[in-house]
């Protein structure tokens, strides 16, 4: 449904994936906040040209979290699914963080520090 209802998606989508290959390093973590059905996820690790990387796709909603799961089960060996609120998040070892139209969804109040985590 975001394809249709976002203008961009899809080149935002190509755009994170090239992120990866400029900011992307060997032996991190890659988050995707609010990973939704794992779209940049995917973006993630396709375009992924670093080694010893997990990606982790979180999202607070149980469907979308197994809706994820059901879209790379067994095509992505380096993805973890967490279904919690990403303010309930412990970032840590990342070199790639996304929030791909999930900030707007957090409190105005609580969104700096979200992003400074």
């Amino acid at each position: 449904m975001v394809r249709r209802s976002v203008p961009g998606y899809q080149a935002m989508i190509e755009m994170i994936g090239l992120m990866v290959k400029i900011y992307g390093q060997d032996n991190s973590n890659y988050y995707d906040l609010g990973a939704s059905t794992g779209t940049t996820s995917l973006a993630l690790s396709i375009n992924n040209n670093h080694i010893n990387n997990r990606i982790i796709a979180v999202d607070n909603s149980p469907n979308m979290i197994k809706k994820c799961e059901a879209n790379f089960a067994n095509k992505l060996s380096n993805l973890e699914t967490i279904c919690s609120n990403i303010e309930d998040i412990y970032i840590e070892n990342a070199s790639i963080v996304v929030l791909n139209l999930t900030l707007q969804f957090i409190k105005p109040e609580k969104r700096q520090s979200l992003i400074n985590t």
